[in-house]
């Protein structure tokens, strides 16, 4: 009984994964054209990192202990290096008229974003699939 669960738990962690990858790359599109003339202070694009996730019982077991979903983390991109263009009308211009802009690459964040949707639409079938053949278990066992 517990496997139906667990693979129900599987899928929606995978489904909230996937909507967390849709958020990083709308956050970075949104930060496309923000300008600074700090490089500190700049946007820096971000990325998700996703991993197997355990119990908290099973993760002093790893070697034996099963997957209990997906497990992601935001992580921002401190090696990406800002874009410099010289503009010194701009507000943003630092003292040699360079305004720095963040290195968002427009087709790599829309293409996460569709990989970003079709996992979640493959989550939800799952999910839907899982729900379906608990309930047609139950109406087996009541008989």
């Amino acid at each position: 009984m517990m496997e139906f669960f667990r693979s129900m738990n599987i899928s929606a962690t995978g489904i909230e994964a996937s909507r967390l990858r849709m958020e990083t790359a709308s956050l970075n599109l949104a930060n496309a054209e923000s300008s600074s003339a700090d490089p500190n202070t700049v946007f820096r694009p971000k990325r998700v990192k996703l991993g197997e996730a355990f119990d908290e019982f099973q993760n002093q077991f790893r070697e034996i202990a099963r997957s209990s979903g997906v497990e992601a983390e935001v992580l921002d991109q401190p090696d990406s290096e800002p874009i410099a263009i010289h503009d010194p009308t701009h507000p943003d211009a630092n003292a040699e008229g360079m305004v720095l802009y963040p290195n968002v690459d427009m087709t790599t964040e829309m293409a996460e974003m569709m990989a970003a949707r079709r996992a979640y639409e493959a989550g939800l079938a799952a999910y839907t699939q899982s729900k379906e053949i608990f309930l047609s278990t139950l109406e087996i066992v009541r008989g």
